[in-house]
């Protein structure tokens, strides 16, 4: 069982090096003016932000990995249940509730604290009671200096089969905000 997790963590450590880490001029011209970078390609389902935040690294970072206090701090979340974990890979139940809608994913997540950099995709074990049918993303996280840290985020949805577009609309526009700002310190 310790070598399956060390082969992901190398597998993970591979893909990793793959996310968005680093912002070009441009981004960090919005990032300046907007207080955050953001980027959606509705066709895809492909999301990104970043942002900068007055906090420690070790601090976001345990806000991140605490999976259990999203529901306190996501607004549509209304429950997370861990039903494994391991080293570095934890597997939640994410419950949805969201205008007239409820639904869950089963995600593993896959914990790097040494690069501060969280991986989910979809629990394939559980393909029939998750509501999407793709669901991957990552945080990872950048020292700017002692008490300041840069934020990226990024996420690939797939629905499973039509879903409104006042609900896929929603879910998309609203999610990479609201699944990211909570960490910001309320000013």
């Amino acid at each position: 069982m310790k070598n399956m997790a060390l082969i992901l963590c190398v597998v993970l450590a591979i893909f990793a090096s793959a996310d968005k880490t680093t912002l070009n001029k441009a981004e960090l011209k919005e990032l300046k003016e907007e207080g955050y970078v953001i980027k959606r390609d509705k066709k895809t389902k492909k999301g990104f932000i970043s942002f900068d935040i007055n906090r420690t690294i070790d601090d976001v970072f345990k806000d991140i990995k605490n999976l259990k206090s999203y529901p306190k701090k996501i607004e549509d979340v209304s429950r997370v249940e861990v039903y494994d974990k391991t080293d570095n890979i934890v597997k939640a139940r994410i419950f949805i509730d969201t205008f007239f809608v409820s639904f869950k994913n089963s995600v593993l997540h896959y914990i790097d604290d040494n690069k501060r950099h969280i991986s989910w995709e979809l629990d394939g074990d559980f393909n029939d009671t998750n509501y999407f049918a793709k669901m991957d993303g990552y945080w990872s996280l950048k020292k700017l200096d002692e008490n300041n840290t840069r934020v990226f985020y990024a996420n690939d949805l797939e629905f499973k089969g039509w879903v409104p577009s006042f609900l896929e609309g929603y879910l998309f526009d609203k999610g990479l905000k609201q699944s990211t700002f909570w960490l910001k310190p309320q000013e």
